[in-house]
């Protein structure tokens, strides 16, 4: 009768036991399916980040070829300019050297027709002075 109770209470510990057992195993596998669930979840939002990230690295890199284009377009006009103004220097420059050139040789003989007339006028101014007197 004794060995009867033990085994009794034996076997309710083990129902005991079993069924604390199966409640740990339950919320054991329910925090497992939600670590899967919260993995796959970041699985998905990681996928999503490097595919968003590719499309931006693509737009960066597209970004990057025109920016480039455009510098080497404002690098060529940039010479272009300069070239212009190379240019127009130069011209300046002859147009100067032109005025000089034109200005040393026609303003000895313009001053020398000018005193001449000058002194034409003088004489004439002396000759009807003499004349009224």
């Amino acid at each position: 009768m004794f060995t009867d109770i033990a085994i009794l209470i034996i076997v309710i510990c083990i129902a005991v036991v079993s069924y604390f057992l199966i409640h740990l195993f339950k919320r054991i596998e329910e925090s497992l399916k939600n670590i899967e669930n919260q993995f796959t979840d970041f699985s998905q939002k990681t996928i999503y980040i490097f595919e968003k990230t590719e499309t931006v690295l693509t737009n960066l890199e597209s970004i990057t070829k025109k920016v480039r284009s455009i510098t080497d377009n404002m690098n060529d006009d940039m010479n272009i300019v300069k070239d212009s103004l190379s240019s127009l220097s130069r011209a300046i420059e002859d147009i100067v050297n032109f005025k000089d050139k034109i200005q040393s040789k026609v303003e000895e003989p313009a001053l020398i027709t000018v005193s001449f007339f000058s002194g034409i006028v003088k004489g004439l101014k002396v000759f009807v002075e003499k004349l009224k007197n």
